[in-house]
């Protein structure tokens, strides 16, 4: 099965609608979405509940948690600058979605903010990762905030590392703090990628299909 990972979507619901048709997405195709599917803030809150009911009738549609998402559910954990409760109905989906903490195909670890060098370990492989995450032998990175963002840790966990931060030397595919442009992260044996490039108030999207890396974007603007 062809996988499609899809970038922080901030409540942008046209514009993950047109990033879907531009991949040409087919019915058998799995969507990956990396989390921040919603933006969370007072003036969004109509628009976060369009893209979640959206969302919710997609097939094989997989989300995974962003940190503005993990803050309907963790708010004392993942509080950000205009966070603002979401509608009922919002929330309600949220929890349909069922988002979970990383994802592993084609031999990359899908997570919403990357791995952290620190966390490396020798050996590991990208299902190696994905399968602690779910066990619990790395899930306490969920709640990794570090000293850069305001919180305790020496580094940022899955959520919540910027992409100032040092990456695991294994294939990911993440977001949360990329910028204006898709950037590639290269290394001797494999490319790691960055695809989030919206925000509050920039509507324009990435996805990158897998195996073949295909970039997918709203706007030519790729470095």
């Amino acid at each position: 099965m062809r996988s499609f990972v899809v970038g922080d979507v901030h409540g942008h619901l046209y514009s993950f609608i047109a990033l879907l048709k531009k991949a040409g997405i087919k019915q058998d195709d799995e969507i990956i979405q990396l989390g921040d599917l919603g933006h969370f803030s007072l003036d969004t809150q109509h628009s976060d509940l369009a893209v979640f009911r959206f969302a919710r009738r997609l097939p094989n549609f997989l989300m995974l948690w962003g940190n503005h998402d993990r803050a309907v559910v963790d708010e004392q954990q993942h509080w950000f600058r205009g966070y603002h409760h979401p509608l009922v109905a919002t929330r309600q989906l949220l929890t349909d979605l069922k988002p979970q903490l990383s994802a592993a195909r084609h031999g990359y670890l899908i997570t919403h903010a990357g791995l952290h060098k620190d966390f490396e370990k020798p050996g590991y492989t990208a299902e190696d990762y994905n399968r602690l995450l779910h066990v619990n032998g790395l899930s306490h990175l969920i709640n990794a905030v570090s000293r850069r963002r305001g919180g305790l840790a020496p580094a940022g966990g899955i959520l919540w590392r910027d992409i100032r931060e040092p990456l695991a030397d294994i294939p990911q595919i993440f977001g949360h703090t990329c910028g204006e442009a898709v950037m590639q992260f290269v290394r001797p044996n494999h490319n790691s990628f960055c695809i989030d490039i919206a925000s509050a108030t920039n509507d324009h999207l990435a996805g990158i299909w897998l195996p073949s890396l295909e970039i997918v974007i709203t706007k030519e603007n790729v470095s």
